[in-house]
C-alpha cells in the first residue's frame, strides 16, 4: 500500500513527494537494483491518491 500527494501515480510530484513521508516507489518495494526490489505483484498494491502518509490511518479504501 502506498499514497502520493499528487491527484494521479504517473508526474514528478508523485514520484518525488509520495506521501510526503515514504516515496511511492520505496512504499510500492521498487529499488533501483532490481535485485533489491520486493516484487510485490500488481494485483496485491494499491495507490491512494490526493493523501498523505497518515491519511492512511483512517481512508476506508485502505
Amino acid at each position: 500500500m502506498a499514497a502520493t500527494k499528487g491527484a494521479g501515480v504517473d508526474g514528478a510530484r508523485s514520484a518525488a513527494t509520495g506521501d510526503g513521508l515514504v516515496p511511492l516507489a520505496s512504499a510500492l518495494g521498487n529499488h533501483p537494483v532490481a535485485a533489491l526490489s520486493l516484487k510485490v505483484p500488481k494485483s496485491h498494491r494499491l495507490v491512494v491518491t490526493s493523501a498523505n502518509h497518515w491519511d492512511l490511518l483512517d481512508r476506508a479504501d485502505v
